[in-house]
């Protein structure tokens, strides 16, 4: 039985949102308004733990495809397989994409295992509406390189209510704010999320709250990927005057970094 299933009413009232023809037109608007940015901003940070350009990457959830094109058009000689799970994002993700894009439905654990592995796979805040977290890590991990890295990064669990009540009273919209709450409320404690990468195999990997890529935001790790990656001080700039200007917003989500057989955490400058 897979853990997350304590959590699966939770789990299914989100993916809800983004199911139901009427909730969907909110969670779109959500997506448009405070998810694009931060989403670019978890490719670059993808990319600069990595520490090389990848030949092939994998993104779990690609919504309306509009945070990936920036990379996908810089990259144009990476192989990008896309996913996505909730089919009416699919016309508007194929007409955001460059043509180096493959887009395929479905959810991680559908994904088919007959291709060649991913240097980097990456999800963002997709992992809490995952129907089968253990399976969906199990196929990550058997699409891996083993020298390749996987980032995800969603809800943290254990965000206090002071600031979960923050953040959502920093929302004008009152049905973008019940959009969002149902979307914390369905975060994953970080013992679940262990124990589903022990179900799935993983033997090293790195889980972490807030910060950059779950470095504190002053620290030397997060200054040292601001000046590794040009397109990743811009997107932090850009930031701090769009979405959840708060700086508790930081503080919202965990990081977690998974590797191949092959690497270890201090060779992705975790």
């Amino acid at each position: 039985m897979d853990s997350v299933i304590p959590f699966c009413e939770r789990a299914a009232e989100a993916r809800n949102w983004f199911e139901d023809p009427e909730l969907w037109v909110v969670a779109t608007d959500f997506e448009r308004s405070y998810r694009r940015l931060p989403h670019q901003l978890h490719f670059e940070i993808a990319l600069c733990k990595l520490g090389h350009v990848p030949r092939r990457i994998c993104v779990t959830s690609v919504r309306d495809g509009q945070a990936l094109a920036p990379v996908a058009e810089r990259l144009p000689g990476v192989i990008l397989r896309a996913r996505e799970p909730f089919p009416a994002f699919l016309p508007q993700a194929r007409a955001a994409l460059p043509t180096n894009v493959s887009i395929e439905c479905g959810w991680p654990h559908e994904q088919d295992t007959e291709c060649e592995p991913f240097d980097l796979i990456c999800g963002y805040s997709d992992m809490r509406l995952w129907p089968e977290l253990a399976a969906g890590l199990t196929r990550v991990k058997s699409l891996l390189a083993p020298n390749g890295m996987a980032y995800f990064q969603d809800f943290r669990a254990d965000m206090s209510e002071a600031i979960r009540r923050e953040l959502i009273s920093s929302i004008p919209d009152p049905h973008q704010r019940e959009f969002f709450a149902v979307q914390a409320n369905a975060a994953l404690p970080a013992g679940v999320v262990t124990n589903a990468l022990r179900t799935a195999g993983f033997k090293t990997w790195s889980l972490s709250w807030g910060g950059l890529g779950g470095a504190p935001a002053r620290s030397a790790a997060a200054l040292s990927m601001i000046q590794c990656s040009p397109e990743l001080a811009r997107l932090l700039f850009q930031l701090q005057s769009f979405g959840f200007r708060r700086a508790s917003a930081a503080e919202l989500m965990f990081h977690l970094f998974v590797f191949g057989d092959g690497r270890k955490p201090n060779e992705a400058n975790c």
